[in-house]
């Protein structure tokens, strides 16, 4: 049980609980060799290959290095092994859900920018949703969690990730590929220019695979030429999306 106080690796004091998962808890901690407050991810739980897997995420995340890639700075591997990330992070994109268009659109470009980097690298997410894109103090979204990253065409990559941003392709278990990112980009942004994901509340796998997301509500007030963008994000064959996070980001920014 983590607490207040509490010393990790005879260097991070822990200050306060800033969230938990099923398997982790997030805390700031003052370094006490740098002098000032980190970010710690730590594995509190979870199945018996969860610690292979959380040090094998948080070492891939300390080899990319991007503006909108949440910085690992250290991995350490002592009981419970942990993550420490560099900037402190106010909150997710999920309080950004219903805010104006005007406002969204340039945080949806920079996780587009993120993605982009990523899928250079030959990677794929897997896993890009509201609450998986941090938001630091300066307002700069950081993708995170790379728990379900992997390679592209990686046929045995574990399966997994939210029902309202998997592709119909993620859902059937087919290797990853980089349109699976660019589905959930659109779902993501769905949820935050309308306040719900597609297919809100019930994200049946026929749903996914078979429906069209309904259009965003008049309310939101998101232009024409956005809302075709995100539609076309969630097309259910991969050939009919954006062919790519760079071609999304220069779509948004056009």
């Amino acid at each position: 049980m983590l607490r207040g106080g509490q010393l990790l690796a005879g260097r991070y004091v822990l200050l306060r609980k800033l969230g938990a998962g099923r398997a982790t808890q997030v805390w700031q901690a003052r370094d006490r060799t740098a002098g000032d407050d980190r970010v710690l991810k730590v594995l509190t739980g979870g199945e018996p290959d969860a610690r292979t897997r959380f040090l094998a995420a948080a070492r891939l995340q300390q080899q990319l290095v991007h503006p909108n890639l949440q910085a690992c700075e250290a991995v350490s591997d002592d009981e419970p092994p942990f993550a420490v990330f560099t900037r402190v992070a106010s909150g997710d994109l999920a309080a950004l859900r219903g805010r104006a268009w005007q406002q969204l659109l340039p945080v949806l470009a920079g996780v587009a920018d993120g993605l982009a980097a990523l899928h250079a690298r030959g990677l794929v997410h897997r896993d890009v949703k509201p609450t998986n894109v941090l938001l630091a103090d300066d307002g700069t979204p950081l993708l995170a969690d790379f728990g379900l990253a992997a390679a592209v065409g990686d046929a045995d990559a574990p399966r997994g990730g939210s029902p309202f941003s998997m592709s119909p392709q993620q859902l059937d278990g087919a290797p990853p590929a980089t349109a699976d990112d660019v589905y959930a980009f659109g779902a993501l942004a769905y949820e935050l220019l309308s306040g719900y994901p597609p297919f809100y509340p019930d994200a049946r796998p026929e749903r996914v695979r078979g429906e069209t997301p309904g259009p965003m509500p008049a309310r939101a007030g998101v232009p024409p030429s956005l809302e075709q963008l995100v539609l076309r994000c969630l097309a259910k064959e991969p050939q009919q999306r954006p062919a790519g996070a760079v071609e999304l980001a220069a779509g948004l920014r056009a």
